[in-house]
């Protein structure tokens, strides 16, 4: 089971990920969501406070229009890591802490996560659940937001170890905080311990903080097999 410094580190290393997928122009594979009533009314209530306050969400001066999905991921980030930090410090009593959680400008939560993973084992058992719950909950929404494929997608490529078209996206764990893994469906497969370490319903399976391992994996076996069909097609040729 993870802990919840395992969580804020998490989340602390992909918070410029999180930035740099908020403009038009950066790589979202995903589907952009359609603008509700909602979004759009937050959307008129962010430009109105442009004047008011420089953060990195004011819409005004962004050199490229923004991803609502994105936008929606970093202001709860940050709102909730401020939310948190301000609780904690409270029942601390690090008044310093209180007195920037206040100001804070909604821009930049990494200091305050730094703030939470440095005090969070001081917290009473109350608070500290909290916090565990929240900073899960961050996490999950992260992990869903940076998902490169939809759930029950299969990859247009085949497994490196079985050679088969069987790698799917799928999402284990509980409803509303599951974890998206890719899997091998073929039902022949069967790789190594050293590289797949995690097994589902009795299938190879990756997990996501995997996944830039995994692909260089199937790049790999991709040029191995185009290198074979070369060969052969000069042996058929000769």
């Amino acid at each position: 089971m993870r802990t919840v410094t395992e969580d804020l580190d998490w989340i602390y290393d992909r918070w410029s990920d999180l930035r740099a997928t908020m403009h038009r122009g950066t790589p979202k594979p995903w589907r952009e969501p359609t603008l509700t009533l909602e979004q759009r009314g937050r959307l008129d209530e962010l430009a109105r406070l442009e004047k008011l306050e420089r953060g990195a969400f004011t819409l005004g001066e962004s050199p490229a229009p923004i991803h609502l999905d994105a936008l929606d991921r970093a202001i709860d980030l940050t709102a909730t890591m401020v939310r948190l930090a301000r609780a904690m410090a409270e029942e601390l009593q690090h008044h310093a802490v209180i007195i920037r959680a206040a100001r804070h400008r909604y821009d930049d939560p990494l200091l305050l996560i730094r703030y939470v993973r440095a005090n969070v084992d001081e917290l009473l058992p109350e608070l500290g659940e909290t916090v565990q719950d929240e900073v899960a909950r961050l996490r999950a929404g992260l992990v869903h937001h940076f998902s490169e494929i939809g759930v029950g997608q299969r990859l247009k490529t085949d497994c490196p170890w079985c050679d088969q078209p069987s790698l799917y996206v799928r999402l284990i764990g509980p409803e509303g905080n599951g974890q998206p893994i890719i899997r091998c469906e073929s039902g022949v497969c069967e790789p190594a311990q050293e590289v797949c370490g995690t097994w589902h319903r009795n299938m190879p399976a990756w997990p996501f903080h995997e996944w830039e391992w995994l692909a260089k994996r199937i790049a790999h076996a991709e040029e191995r097999r185009q290198h074979l069909a070369i060969l052969a097609q000069l042996q058929n040729a000769s």
